[in-house]
C-alpha cells in the first residue's frame, strides 16, 4: 500500500486548487491591486447553507476543511483560529434543527410567554391569565386588581409552558436534531469545529502548482517505466513524524520509501535551511536515496553539504526542464540498486 500523502496528487484537488488561486489572485486584484500581497481566504455565513469557505467550489463544509486541513504545515499558508460552529458527533454536520423537551414529563409540546408574579400574595402565571375582559390585570388567586410594575407585581419575560404537564418552567431541555443523519443530541454531546481563516501566499501557491505539473509529468514517465512514484507524500519517521517530499518513489513490492525528491526554488536565503531540513526529514526517515532539484541553481557553499549527506544534486532554470533530468537520474538509481540484483 502506498503510504497516505497530500492529495493534491488527486486530479480533482489540483484541479480545485487551481480554481482557488485563480479566485485569490482576482481577490487580491480588487482589493488591493498588488498581486503578489498575501490573500485572505475565511468561512462566511451563507443563508440557507451556514458557514461555508465561499472561494472553494466543493459542495460541504466537512469536504472544505479536509481539503484546506492538508495545507496547514506548508510554507504557502498561515492559520488562525476564526469562529467555532457546532458539529454533530455522529457524522459531522454542522446543520441543526433545535427541539425542546419539558424536564418534568420530557414532552416536545412547550409554548412561551411572559409571565407575572403577584407579590402580595406570591401568585405566578401567565400574563394572558391575569387580564380581565376590560383589560384590566386582575389576580385570579386573590381578586385584587394589579397597580403597577415595581409596585406589587413584576413580569417575567420568558417563561415555558407544557402543553402536556401544565408546569411552568424558567429552563427546558434544548435538543439538537441534524438535518444530514437525523440524530438528536444534546449540546453537551455535540463536538466542536473550529473554523481557521487562512492567509495564503499566492506566489508560492502558483509555484507549487507550477511544480505540480512537472511531477506529474515525472510521475507518468516512471510509471511507464515500472516505477511507482507518489507527489507530496508523506512518510513516517522513526520519531512518529510525518514528513512531505515533494517526491517518493517505491521500490517494487515494498512499502517503505525507495528515493525521496524535494524541490528547493532558491533565494539564497533560506536555502541552507531548507537543505538543512531535507537532510533532517531523510534522517528521521531512514531514507538513503536522495535528490535536490535547485530552481534555478544552488550557492557554492552548501554544495559541500549536498556532497557530505550523499544528495544529488539537479540544477535547471525552469521547472519544466528539469523533469526530464529527474526521471533519468531516478532511472539509473532505480537500475542501479534493483535491476542489476535481478
Amino acid at each position: 500500500m502506498i503510504p497516505h500523502g497530500q492529495s493534491i496528487n488527486k486530479p480533482f484537488e489540483a484541479v480545485e486548487l487551481a480554481k482557488l488561486l485563480g479566485r485569490l489572485r482576482e481577490n487580491s486584484r480588487s482589493t488591493a491591486n498588488v498581486f503578489h500581497l498575501p490573500a485572505r481566504l475565511e468561512p462566511t455565513f451563507q443563508s440557507g447553507r451556514g458557514f461555508f469557505y465561499p472561494d472553494i467550489e466543493l459542495s460541504t463544509l466537512e469536504e472544505q476543511t479536509r481539503f484546506l486541513e492538508k495545507f496547514e504545515r506548508t510554507d504557502i499558508v498561515t492559520h488562525s483560529p476564526s469562529i467555532s460552529v457546532m458539529q454533530c458527533s455522529f457524522c459531522g454536520s454542522h446543520k441543526f434543527c433545535s427541539t425542546f423537551n419539558c424536564k418534568l414529563c420530557k414532552s416536545p409540546n412547550i409554548s412561551r410567554s411572559s409571565a407575572i408574579v403577584h407579590e402580595p400574595c406570591g401568585n405566578i402565571d401567565f400574563y394572558d391569565k391575569y387580564v380581565a375582559v376590560d383589560g384590566a390585570l386582575v389576580c385570579q388567586k386573590c381578586n385584587k386588581n394589579l397597580k403597577a410594575v415595581g409596585l406589587d407585581y413584576s413580569r417575567l419575560d420568558c417563561i415555558y409552558n407544557c402543553v402536556n404537564c401544565k408546569a411552568m418552567l424558567s429552563d427546558i431541555d434544548q435538543f439538537y436534531k441534524c438535518i444530514d443523519c437525523g440524530k438528536s443530541i444534546t449540546r453537551e454531546e455535540s463536538q466542536i469545529l473550529l473554523l481557521s481563516q487562512y492567509v495564503f501566499d499566492v506566489d508560492k501557491l502558483s509555484s507549487i502548482l507550477n511544480g505540480g505539473k512537472s511531477m506529474l509529468s515525472v510521475i507518468r514517465e516512471l510509471d511507464k517505466l515500472g516505477i511507482r512514484a507518489v507527489y507530496q507524500c508523506s512518510v513516517t519517521g522513526a520519531s512518529n513524524l510525518s514528513h512531505i517530499f515533494s517526491l517518493v518513489v517505491f521500490a517494487e513490492k515494498q512499502e517503505r520509501p525507495f528515493l525521496v525528491v524535494d524541490i528547493i526554488e532558491t533565494d539564497h536565503r533560506t536555502d541552507e535551511m531548507r537543505l538543512l531540513s531535507f537532510i533532517g526529514k531523510c534522517v528521521d526517515s531512514r531514507i538513503e536515496n536522495k535528490i535536490i532539484v535547485a530552481i534555478p541553481n544552488l550557492e557554492e557553499g552548501l554544495r559541500e553539504l549536498i556532497k557530505t549527506n550523499g544528495i544529488i544534486l539537479i540544477e535547471s532554470r525552469v521547472m519544466e526542464n528539469m523533469a526530464f533530468e529527474v526521471v533519468k537520474t531516478i532511472d539509473e538509481m532505480y537500475h542501479r540498486v534493483y535491476r542489476d540484483k535481478g
